[in-house]
C-alpha cells in the first residue's frame, strides 16, 4: 500500500526516499517527516499545476475579450463607412468597452476548496501511511534487523 500511495515501483526506493539523513535506518520521527514531505511535495506540484492551468484560462479571456474588442470597433467603423456610403443619417451604435476583470468570486471559492481538498487529502494520507508503517512496525514485518525495536504501547 505504501508503495502505491507514494506512485514507487520497489521498496528499497521508498526506504532511500525516506532514509534523509543516510544511515540506513529510519526511525519513527524520520518516517513520519518524510512522508509527510513527499506527499505535501506531490500535493504542492498538483495545486501548482492547476494554478498554472487557471492563470493560462484567465490570460485566454482577457485576449478573447481584446479581440472581441477590436471586431466591435471594427463593426462600429464599417457601420459608420456605410452609412456614410448609403447617405443615411444614422448614428452609429457607441462600441461596448470590455475591461478584463478580476477572477469571479465563484473562480476565487473554487481555489479555496480546491486548497481544502488538497490539504485534507495530504492529512488524510499521513495518517494513514503512519498507520500502516505502525502496524508493519509492531507486527514485525517491516522492521530492519539493525533498526532498534519500539514500544508499540499505543493507546
Amino acid at each position: 500500500m505504501l508503495q502505491k500511495v507514494l506512485g514507487m515501483d520497489s521498496l528499497l526506493e521508498v526506504f532511500d526516499s525516506l532514509d534523509v539523513d543516510g544511515d540506513g535506518e529510519i526511525g519513527i520521527e524520520e518516517f513520519c517527516s518524510g512522508i509527510e514531505r513527499i506527499v505535501s511535495a506531490e500535493a504542492s506540484l498538483e495545486f501548482k499545476r492547476m494554478e498554472r492551468l487557471m492563470q493560462s484560462m484567465h490570460k485566454q479571456l482577457r485576449g478573447v475579450q481584446d479581440d472581441l474588442s477590436s471586431l466591435r470597433e471594427i463593426r462600429s467603423s464599417m457601420h459608420v463607412e456605410v452609412l456614410e456610403v448609403s447617405g443615411s443619417e444614422e448614428q452609429p451604435e457607441a462600441p461596448e468597452t470590455s475591461v478584463p476583470r478580476p477572477m469571479p468570486e465563484w473562480a476565487s471559492q473554487l481555489v479555496l476548496e480546491v486548497k481544502e481538498a488538497c490539504a485534507a487529502d495530504v492529512r488524510r494520507v499521513f495518517e494513514d501511511a503512519c498507520a500502516t508503517f505502525m502496524a508493519q512496525v509492531c507486527d514485525g514485518g517491516l522492521s530492519h534487523p539493525t533498526t532498534p525495536r519500539t514500544s508499540c504501547d499505543v493507546a
